[in-house]
């Protein structure tokens, strides 16, 4: 992302629009549980080596 990295990205998006869901979907399975949920607006963060299928779950439960 040329202007900003992924965590500022998610802070800006939380402060204008507070009552979206953000997902992290990384391929880094380390950050999964990190402290990015709470620190910067991130409502998950999801390994893309677990599938699309987990995902899928995650969105489906915050919309919900």
């Amino acid at each position: 992302m040329p202007r900003m990295n992924g965590v500022e990205a998610a802070s800006v998006l939380k402060g204008l629009m507070p009552d979206v869901p953000i997902v992290w979907f990384t391929m880094y399975k380390e950050l999964v549980g990190s402290s990015l949920t709470g620190a910067v607006g991130v409502d998950a963060v999801l390994s893309k080596p677990d599938g699309v299928g987990e995902l899928v779950e995650c969105v489906q439960g915050l919309l919900n």
